[in-house]
């Protein structure tokens, strides 16, 4: 956790050079550096640099003793019972559906909302949390929420790290509740996220939630002895089909809770006349996705966006802001990624099937195909 705090604050306070890859250093305070071998440290420069594309150096020291504040009582008799997973809550759609298949399923968990206190998100996770709470028909479920403001003024605009740190703290609640599973809910498609277009290959496509992301960092959970796995048992299916599952669990209000939940990757309203800073922008590579996997699923979409609520010159400079977005996924839905791009978006696991990956590439662009754009 300490590492991936390390690197999101070195990954925002750089500023990324025309080139895109910079070289960034850190040196990382812990508790036990022994445990970290120097082929571990590596594994871990591994997964930043795919993450992020740049070239990162880890240090590990010894952490400095930190005077102690007395304390009337050190311990608590508090015992806790052992959980059997953490389940991410981001406030997006897949995290709503991920949440709906598994909220009565008697398993102990701990649903875990993370935030950078981007005031949307946030918004959209307590929606969230609050439908989730009023479908749950047992008491083994819990909630924490953990937001985090950044103090100095940020140097970078992507926040690539991001997904690191968010996933350690969730690793570091599973770890001191003895849950063995972390669950990311995630579509296959997104999670693949094949470049529409040439000029969004590497990493200049997210990767928070690519195989290779968990397969690296369960590696490295392992080699810390760590009895904690990080998966997505939604890998293999289209945002569509999860949509679509979550929809035949019949709970109550889950339509109108889709409506609340945010998966805008330009979150950027306020720069528009009349622009609601709460509302998908509608236009963006994960809100057509968004829009594909409703209408896919077969229901209306009950979401308000940006380009259904904005009218005129407004709603022109929203479009046009939106050009590269639209313009890649037309470019996508007219000639697919083929079997050597869906490699390219790789290294991957030893066990990945690269021809199953093409299918469902092949069908989120089908389903994002639905979706009218101007």
């Amino acid at each position: 956790m300490r590492i991936a705090c390390a690197a999101y604050l070195a990954d925002r306070l750089t500023a990324r050079p025309r080139s895109f890859s910079r070289r960034i250093s850190i040196t990382v305070q812990i508790e036990e550096p022994d445990r970290w071998s120097s082929s571990l440290v590596s594994e871990m420069q591994r997964l930043l640099t795919w993450l992020t594309g740049d070239n990162w150096t880890v240090s590990l020291v010894q952490a400095q003793n930190v005077p102690s504040v007395p304390t009337i009582q050190t311990t608590l008799p508090i015992e806790l019972p052992a959980l059997d997973e953490v389940v991410m809550l981001s406030g997006g759609l897949d995290s709503l559906a991920g949440a709906a298949l598994v909220v009565n399923n008697h398993r102990r968990r701990l649903f875990l909302s993370v935030s950078d206190g981007t005031r949307s998100v946030l918004k959209a996770q307590r929606h969230v949390k609050e439908w989730v709470e009023s479908v749950l028909d047992n008491d083994r479920s819990s909630f924490t929420a953990i937001t985090f403001y950044q103090g100095e003024r940020k140097r970078e605009a992507s926040s690539r790290s991001r997904s690191l740190l968010y996933m350690s703290l969730t690793i570091a609640h599973a770890a001191s509740l003895n849950a063995s599973q972390v669950i990311v809910p995630e579509n296959g498609y997104t999670s693949i996220n094949p470049p529409l277009t040439p000029s969004r290959g590497g990493a200049l496509s997210t990767r928070s939630t690519h195989p290779t992301t968990f397969w690296r960092l369960n590696s490295i959970l392992r080699q810390l002895e760590l009895p904690i796995a990080v998966s997505n048992p939604h890998s293999s299916i289209t945002k569509g089909k999860l949509v679509q599952q979550a929809i035949a669990t019949g709970l109550p209000g889950f339509t109108e809770a889709v409506a609340n939940s945010i998966s805008c990757g330009k979150p950027s309203a306020s720069r528009f006349i009349g622009g609601n800073p709460n509302l998908n922008c509608g236009l963006c590579i994960p809100c057509i996705v968004r829009r594909g996997s409703i209408l896919g699923a077969g229901i209306s979409d009950p979401t308000k966006y940006l380009c259904t609520t904005m009218a005129g010159a407004e709603l022109q400079q929203l479009v046009e802001s939106r050009n590269d977005d639209t313009m890649a996924v037309r470019l996508a839905i007219a000639d697919p990624p083929q079997e050597a791009a869906i490699i390219a978006c790789g290294p991957w696991p030893l066990d990945f099937n690269i021809d199953q990956a093409q299918e469902l590439c092949h069908d989120g662009l089908q389903e994002i195909a639905r979706v009218p754009l101007p």
